[in-house]
């Protein structure tokens, strides 16, 4: 059985496609209705799934208008799951409202604890950052959500008028503190800010978890 697997977040969609324990075929595109559109029927016209599972964090007409398109499109077994009731017997919770917790996290935390075996960290590196941890005995524990990278530097530029300037991609600046430019500064700023509290929030997991738990970075922004 071949499934097409679609990860809707609040920025990109991500998919891939898994068939026999593989996983392969993996692209993403803008979390737009008509760029989402045209990806779905290129990616279905190049290999017809099986069954197609999907995840989402959207609420309300957005997340109706991308569902109304999947069912519109396709003509095989739709899944599709924008809370954890229906998987959480995957995973055990001490989240006070299990409803609650975002659907992206628990999925990724239920992932990396099926390949450890033992506790883990996940850090989702998205439109936000979340750190989540799961124990020894495969419990999720709860987590932290924070600002991602480009959300820094958007409240600057809201809060602080002056500081309002056209984004310019500063991914290959040197990690000087020293920048020389108000461009520079917000974004190396913002920077040091992000990977800042995710390491604080790892290391404050570290000091309470009596196993060391094995690191899982996933989102659009791992790679940094």
């Amino acid at each position: 059985m071949t499934d097409l697997l679609v990860d809707i977040g609040n920025t990109r969609v991500k998919w891939c496609y898994r068939e026999l324990g593989c996983f392969y075929g993996a692209g993403a595109c803008a979390s737009d209705l008509a760029n989402f559109k045209d990806s779905i029927l290129n990616i279905i016209h190049k290999k017809n799934p099986d069954r197609i599972a999907v995840s989402c964090v959207l609420d309300g007409n957005r997340m109706a208008q991308f569902k109304d398109v999947l069912s519109m499109l396709v003509g095989v077994p739709l899944i599709f799951v924008d809370s954890i009731m229906p998987a959480v017997s995957l995973l055990a919770t001490n989240y006070s409202d299990y409803t609650a917790l975002g659907v992206d996290r628990y999925f990724a935390s239920a992932a990396a604890f099926s390949d450890a075996s033992s506790a883990v960290v996940v850090v989702n590196a998205g439109t936000a950052t979340t750190v989540d941890s799961v124990s020894v005995n495969g419990i999720h524990l709860g987590g932290v959500i924070m600002p991602g990278k480009y959300m820094m530097l958007a409240c600057l530029g809201e809060k602080i008028p002056r500081l309002h300037k056209p984004f310019i991609n500063k991914d290959d600046l040197n990690n000087s503190p020293f920048q020389r430019d108000t461009v520079s500064c917000m974004y190396r700023g913002a920077m040091y800010a992000w990977l800042g509290g995710i390491s604080a929030a790892i290391s404050a997991i570290f000091e309470r978890m009596e196993v060391r738990p094995r690191i899982y970075v996933t989102g659009g922004m791992g790679g940094y």
